[in-house]
């Protein structure tokens, strides 16, 4: 039996039927190690006395720009296309919210939130 006899096989033994809770805490803890390792390695190659990371971290501090309470995690885990495409469109609707938040109405920022994750 070749690859191609076994393709059709293995692409529906990768698509499970349902997508439970258990796989989407793995997918979940995945992309959360890898933010995790990526942030870590940035630190370690980055050197905090480097004219550029100085100059970089100034302008931040000078335009009032401040990273949101939380971090956004890119999605990474595989996860079937139904659930990768609300993963990604979840980071995207965060990363617009905090990017550009609400005008205030008098509405808590934390309201505003939970209206915009449903």
């Amino acid at each position: 039996m070749n690859y191609m006899e076994l393709s059709p096989m293995i692409d529906h033994a990768l698509q499970p039927e349902e997508w439970s809770h258990t796989d989407e805490n793995l997918a979940l803890l995945v992309d959360r190690l890898d933010y995790w390792l990526g942030t870590e390695y940035a630190g370690w190659v980055t050197d905090p006395t480097d004219p550029e990371v100085k100059k970089a971290r100034e302008e931040q501090k000078r335009s009032g720009h401040k990273p949101p309470p939380v971090p956004l995690i890119p999605p990474v885990a595989q996860r079937p296309p139904k659930q990768a495409k609300a993963a990604s469109e979840q980071v995207q609707r965060l990363r617009e919210f905090y990017e550009s938040p609400p005008a205030e109405s008098g509405e808590s920022k934390l309201n505003a939130l939970d209206k915009l994750l449903g």
